[in-house]
């Protein structure tokens, strides 16, 4: 299998996974209209499953040291199908809810184990180039879950719009498993016992050079985030009172994040 076509299919399926986390946030009318709930209610799903995929992170991290990558990242993709096709027969906001907060933790095993798994397995001299392609198919999956789901769900209503994206990750899974996984050689480079694992992950976070790091990242997205989250509270309401379909096509703004390749290679070649 090329390398290239190894990069494509797992920008593809970080993509789609965290688009996944936000597709709700368009379609907050649509869907406190179907559980006849007020919009504000409605908001909590996309409380529930970032929380849920933010926190899944520290908790996966360390782990998929010990496991084969590509191998994690098939299985989110069959589980994160499972749990989207459920919620989209979820007959009450509690069980559509719980269904959310699932599809986090699944959504998070695919960028928790590809990250790691481009890192490792790219070429020296194009690994500013790869991880920002990464990087930026993380970005762009948060603009098509609220674009594609927004338009969708226009069309055909929220439940089939789920259904859809739940086929698409069960073909990715496939594709992933003939192209990452049974052709990769890769193994778990680590023995070490899991407290151990958690224990150098805590460390590494008061370390000044990587919490600096982490604070940089942590401002951005909190600003990215927040700026189309509320965004999104405001043209719901007076005096736009947009619908999903309208603010579907408002969100592809953020294809911009198609700066992060080249922003990978300049700071491979600047040494930053």
């Amino acid at each position: 299998m090329s390398e290239i076509f190894k990069i494509f299919v797992a920008c593809a399926i970080n993509m789609l996974a965290v688009s996944t986390v936000f597709m709700t946030q368009s379609i907050f009318f649509e869907i406190s209209e179907s559980f006849n709930i007020d919009i504000t209610q409605a908001r909590l799903s996309f409380s529930i499953v970032s929380l849920s995929y933010s926190a899944s992170f520290f908790f996966l991290g360390p782990p998929a040291d010990k496991f084969n990558l590509p191998k994690i990242a098939v299985s989110g993709l069959l589980l994160l199908a499972m749990t989207v096709m459920g919620a989209s027969y979820a007959t009450g906001f509690g069980m559509f809810i719980t269904a959310m907060a699932l599809m986090g933790i699944c959504a998070a095993l695919i960028p928790a184990s590809m990250f790691p798994h481009v890192a490792k397995t790219s070429p020296e001299n194009k690994l500013g180039v790869y991880v920002g392609l990464i990087v930026a198919s993380g970005t762009l999956g948060v603009i098509f879950g609220r674009a594609a789901m927004g338009l969708l769900t226009a069309t055909i209503g929220w439940q089939s719009s789920f259904r859809i994206v739940a086929v698409v990750l069960l073909f990715l899974a496939a594709i992933s498993f003939f192209s990452l996984v049974e052709k990769d050689n890769e193994k778990a480079k680590t023995h070490q016992n899991l407290f151990k694992l958690y224990t150098n992950s805590i460390r590494l976070m008061f370390r000044p050079k990587i919490l600096s790091l982490l604070l940089v990242g942590f401002s951005l997205y909190f600003g990215f985030l927040g700026m189309i989250t509320f965004l999104t509270y405001r043209l719901l309401g007076p005096p736009f009172n947009f619908f999903s379909g309208e603010i579907g096509w408002i969100s592809f703004a953020g294809i911009t994040a198609l700066i992060a390749p080249f922003a990978g290679n300049i700071s491979k070649k600047q040494g930053c």
